[in-house]
């Protein structure tokens, strides 16, 4: 899509850019984690505001991962919008 992830293919990065990456990535990991686990609509607006995020992509994979519920997604409907749904696919937008 040519849009840029909060934290991408953590190992792949290491091996090429070291140091540099670590410090780059640095809070974006706990980021995803609060993200996709659940967390006040204050702390989850802060997050989208701080880190620039445009897009909240939730799959299966996300899920799986992160154990993430509809509950969770309740919290991120409360401050992003719902712009795509297919099957067990959701794409929220900030506003």
């Amino acid at each position: 899509t040519g849009r840029q992830t909060l934290l991408g293919w953590d190992s792949h990065e290491t091996q090429w850019r070291g140091q540099e990456y670590a410090e780059m990535a640095e809070g974006r990991a706990q980021a995803l984690e609060t993200i996709y686990r659940g967390s006040a609509a204050g702390q989850l607006q802060d997050l989208i505001e701080r880190w620039g995020i445009d897009y909240v992509y939730v799959g299966p994979t996300e899920r799986a991962q992160y154990g993430t519920t509809p509950a969770v997604e309740a919290q991120l409907r409360q401050v992003m919008e719902l712009v795509f749904e297919s099957s067990d696919v959701r794409i929220y937008r900030a506003r």
